[in-house]
């Protein structure tokens, strides 16, 4: 078998620089995987996984790459690497080690990590919320903590920051209006609108009383009819002008024909 040995004596010029003939192999096997895919299926080349004794091609379909591995490929299958990747991350201690990494990372990249969770939320969101809905009302202590992280979300102030900004009502409100127009929902919400107003009704009834008391809006808007989005200052203002003025006669025995 004839060996041209011309390039081992000479270095080969790349678009990194010069590099010598015993690493020319390696670099080309670095850069193009699927070259050496597609050779290796021509001529029929076959690996056996050390682990589970599977023969399969010896391509990057069924391997992971490992530079100096026969073929460049490693010695076991891709789907034994994986199961012992998977062996190694149920560990208590490297999930805590991984955990705090990633929390170190995402301090570091706030807008790489906001990116991905946007990206994610598109794929994922819909289910990733029906998760979160069933865990929340089958699991009490979840259900407990989250109504806690509420609490002090709404009392550090950012949710109403974040209500008062305009695009983000303007959201608030078609997502509203699109989760009227579904009947499911909208059967979902009435149930347990009734369940809530049968189980605090002591507490509606100090609430009606406080807006009547004080002349709110949605006593005002009721009063009038009207609903409290159709309530300009002025109109507002007016009607509780009136109301102020029967009550004061209706206290005097004075009656208004």
């Amino acid at each position: 078998m004839n060996i041209d040995t011309t390039e081992a004596t000479q270095p080969t010029e790349t678009a990194i620089g010069f590099i010598p003939c015993c690493t020319l192999a390696d670099y080309t096997h670095e850069t193009n995987h699927e070259e050496q895919k597609i050779k290796n299926a021509k001529r029929g080349a076959f690996k056996i996984c050390v682990k589970c004794g599977s023969k399969l091609p010896a391509t990057v379909e069924f391997w992971h790459i490992q530079k100096a591995g026969k073929y460049g490929l490693r010695s076991k299958c891709k789907k034994c690497s994986c199961d012992e990747m998977k062996d190694y991350r149920k560990s208590p201690e490297i999930k805590e080690k991984h955990r705090i990494k990633m929390i170190e990372w995402r301090k570091k990249n706030p807008e790489k990590t906001l990116e991905i969770s946007r990206k994610n939320y598109k794929i994922h969101g819909e289910k990733h919320n029906q998760k979160k809905k069933e865990k929340y009302w089958t699991d009490k202590e979840y259900r407990l903590k989250c109504i806690a992280y509420d609490i002090k979300y709404k009392e550090s102030g950012k949710r109403l920051e974040s209500n008062s900004k305009k695009e983000n009502r303007e959201a608030a409100r078609l997502r509203s209006k699109i989760r009227r127009q579904n009947e499911t929902k909208k059967e979902q919400d009435y149930k347990r609108n009734a369940k809530w107003r049968e189980e605090n009704k002591e507490h509606i009834q100090e609430l009606w009383k406080s807006n009547r008391e004080e002349l709110k809006p949605a006593y005002v808007a009721q009063a009038m009819r009207l609903k409290v989005k159709d309530l300009t200052p002025e109109i507002l203002q007016t009607k509780q002008l009136i109301i102020k003025l029967k009550r004061e006669l209706k206290s005097n025995n004075i009656k208004i024909r």
